[in-house]
């Protein structure tokens, strides 16, 4: 469910990744074509970033959103443009519309779905006005820490649409505010709630 890399050439000194082609639609092009949103897509995304760090082949995908979550005409989903790595760098490369608090492990992955499902639900992202500035900071003063809570104090789902179920809206907290909260709990939460609906 990873998009495979072929080659790295250079064009015009610039490289470009070749990569497998996968007929589909990105996620982001089914919500405006409102096309309809399946849970069990994000379900997938989980067990896919599960086996994904089992195997060894990818600790964490870092730059889950949807612009890099294609559907295939079957239903298949398919990942693309995980976050680049730097060994022995402090950076990332990242969204921070949907990893906010510049995680580098996969609480990223569990942050990005909890926000992807609520900006389905609610047509807006929870995190717009937010201090930037302190995205990623561990530590520092009370400004920092004060700033940092913007992060957590964001419009609830069913408030911007009443018809969220209650159950949705605790899994969409528990990946934004709960650092413990990982990938195993989203996958049985995410069955428990699809095999009740």
């Amino acid at each position: 469910n990873l998009v495979r890399l072929r080659d790295q050439i250079n064009v015009e000194g610039r490289p470009v990744l070749v990569l497998d082609f996968v007929r589909g639609k990105t996620l982001r092009e089914k919500i405006r074509g409102l096309e309809g949103i399946h849970l069990n897509w994000f379900l997938a995304v989980v067990r896919t970033l599960l086996s994904l760090r089992e195997s060894g082949s990818l600790e964490y995908h870092g730059d889950l959103k949807p612009e890099n979550i294609i559907i295939k005409p079957s239903g298949k989903v398919m990942l693309i443009d995980p976050a680049m790595r730097i060994p022995g760098h402090n950076v990332v490369t990242t969204t921070p519309h949907y990893n906010p608090l510049l995680h580098t492990d996969s609480k990223a992955d569990v942050m990005a779905i909890g926000i992807m499902i609520y900006e389905i639900l609610t047509g807006t992202l929870p995190f717009d006005d937010v201090p930037w500035e302190y995205a990623g900071a561990k530590s520092g003063g009370e400004t920092v820490r004060l700033s940092l809570s913007f992060f957590y104090s964001y419009c609830p789902p069913q408030m911007l649409n009443p018809k969220t179920p209650l159950d949705l809206e605790r899994i969409i907290y528990r990946c934004i505010t709960v650092a413990s909260y990982g990938l195993p709990e989203l996958k049985a939460d995410l069955e428990e709630f699809i095999g009740r609906a």
